[in-house]
């Protein structure tokens, strides 16, 4: 019983590593860092107060001569789905049990613990992990002296590290190492602020240890046949956007993936292990595209989008609304390349504003840029960057002189899959990312349009905005270009009607600039009272509709300034 004791001191200690920044930061702080240098401006640009009170006023008069809009009378339909709150609030994954060597003997220890002195014996001697536990354990008190009573929490709470993410040994001990060998990530402030040398990393989305990357094709097999379709259409668009290649087998030998679906929730390890399976968990509420794409890119190497060393500046995290078990899943991980891609909201790997929140309704991250707080958390699709990302990091050898062409415009670059091609943004497409579309269905209403800013007001309206509403699955898209020198400028007015879901399946996106990233995101009725220029002469609007519900949809109007 002494050596299952000491076994259960070990545990507590080695279960708290996620909680090492978040305590040791309520004794410092940082200032804050400095705005990213690709997007000098990323609050779009300012215009005179004059001119917007001008228009405004316009805008009024304009209105007041319309017909008075309907009343909300119609009781809002329910959503298609009743999505999860968010795969990763359900899931349960147990930090130690993903440690390669010693995973057999620990699950026999937890269930037999009376029967298991020599698998006690033979967790306790481990030296590599010992040596980690312990070094964590020092680092833990040296930080904060008062996390004796989080540990008795964390204990209840064994299975979870950023939500979804299993950990094994040897990435402990990186991490060990990392925030030994620089102290100044331990100074993470949840509440906003944080420092960080400029030159430290990078700003980075994909876990960089050569051990990590897997060999192509990845070995895999499917245990649950309830899940089966979805994991096969998941990895059918992984392979249609990107290089990597899956091989289907009736079981697999380290290194390889084995989909399963038991009941502790949606899961996934971070990038290859040597060792062992890796092990994608779809329980119950987790079979769904969106999160099956979400896990299978945790397994190719990528971490939550909130979790890159530059998360804030673009993002606050409100800890005080956060569960207090859970404020772990909101660290920040150091080792991690983004492949000179930008900040995400629209990352498929993103949190929702509500993640892991105390009660419901209450907003546990805060975007910098307010209009992009409904473009956080989406589950319908990978994201230009998502893709971008990970072709950059298996796909470069794939094209000659590697992926990047100034052929290839608007933040595009070589399709690995066919290095003649170039891989467009979305709203573009063609020879070198410049044509607008594809849209469907294919319509002078629905995108694919080229439209030109002149001196006075027109309109854009979704397809059947002045009938019966939109169609389902439409994908639209609008380039509005103003004359050379000036700029476009846009709002939204009258009705203002696009299905309501957690995570905006339909929408009418916005992108000011940087037509490679999400932008904002518009849903449900309530009309952005806002308005939108451009940073350059373009304007990218794009409208999706996902959710399977019949809205009317919105109109805009536009001009140059």
């Amino acid at each position: 019983m002494l050596k299952i004791s000491i076994f259960l001191t070990v545990l507590v200690a080695f279960v708290a590593t996620s909680r090492i920044v978040l305590d040791k930061t309520r004794s410092l702080g940082f200032q804050s860092v400095q705005q990213h240098a690709d997007d000098p401006n990323p609050n779009g640009p300012s215009t005179s107060e004059s001119s917007e009170e001008h228009e405004t006023e316009e805008i009024k008069e304009e209105e007041y001569k319309e017909e008075e809009e309907e009343a909300g009378g119609e009781k809002e339909e329910e959503e298609l789905e009743e999505e999860i709150e968010d795969d990763d609030e359900i899931e349960k994954v147990s930090l130690l049990e993903s440690i390669d060597d010693v995973t057999k003997e620990f699950r026999n220890i937890r269930t037999n613990a009376e029967e298991s002195t020599e698998e006690v014996e033979t967790f306790q001697h481990a030296p590599s992990l010992k040596r980690s536990i312990s070094r964590l354990d020092d680092m833990i008190y040296r930080a904060n002296p008062e996390l004796q009573e989080m540990l008795k929490r964390t204990l209840e709470d064994t299975d979870m590290i950023d939500g979804d993410i299993k950990l094994d040994e040897e990435s402990a001990a990186e991490l060990v190492r990392f925030y030994e060998e620089n102290p100044q990530y331990l100074s993470l402030n949840l509440n906003g602020t944080r420092g960080m040398p400029q030159n430290d990393l990078g700003k980075r989305k994909i876990e960089q240890s050569s051990r990590s990357k897997w060999n192509l094709p990845i070995k895999y097999t499917i245990k649950d046949s309830k899940s089966r379709a979805v994991i096969k259409n998941a990895i059918r668009i992984w392979q249609e956007e990107t290089c990597i290649r899956f091989q289907e087998r009736t079981s697999v030998t380290p290194p390889g993936i084995i989909f399963r679906g038991d009941s502790s929730g949606c899961w996934s390890y971070i990038g290859k292990r040597a060792s062992a399976a890796n092990i994608i968990n779809l329980g119950n509420g987790c079979q769904t595209m969106g999160i099956a794409l979400h896990e299978i890119g945790h397994a190719l190497g990528f971490y939550h989008e909130q979790a890159r060393p530059d998360r804030d500046e673009y993002v606050t995290i409100l800890s005080q609304n956060i569960n207090p078990d859970k404020l772990k899943n909101f660290l920040i991980k150091p080792s991690s390349k983004t492949y000179s891609t930008l900040y995400d909201y629209g990352s498929i790997m993103h949190y929702r504003d509500e993640a892991f929140a105390k009660s419901s309704g209450l907003k546990t991250i805060k975007a910098k840029q307010p209009d992009y707080e409904r473009t956080m958390g989406q589950r319908t699709a990978l994201s230009f960057y998502d893709v971008k990302a990970m072709n950059y990091y298996y796909c470069q050898n794939k094209c000659t002189g590697g992926l990047s062409s100034s052929k290839c415009r608007n933040g595009g670059y070589k399709d690995p899959n066919n290095c003649n091609k170039c891989k467009c943004p979305e709203g573009y497409y063609g020879t070198s990312c410049v044509a607008v579309g594809p849209s469907r269905p294919l319509s002078t209403s629905c995108g694919q349009r080229y439209l030109s800013a002149l001196k006075n007001y027109e309109s854009l309206r979704s397809p059947g905005y002045t009938c019966d509403g939109y169609t389902t699955e439409a994908e639209c898209s609008w380039r509005i270009r103003a004359p050379a020198g000036k700029r476009v400028r846009l709002y939204f007015r009258g009705t203002f009607d696009i299905a309501c879901t957690k995570r905006c399946l339909d929408f009418v996106e916005v992108r000011l600039s940087r037509f490679a990233a999400t932008g904002p995101r518009f849903c449900c009725s309530n009309r952005p009272t806002k308005f939108f220029t451009s940073t350059g002469s373009t304007m990218l609007v794009l409208f999706r509709t996902y959710s399977g519900l019949k809205k009317k949809g919105f109109e805009a109007r536009y001009r140059y300034v």
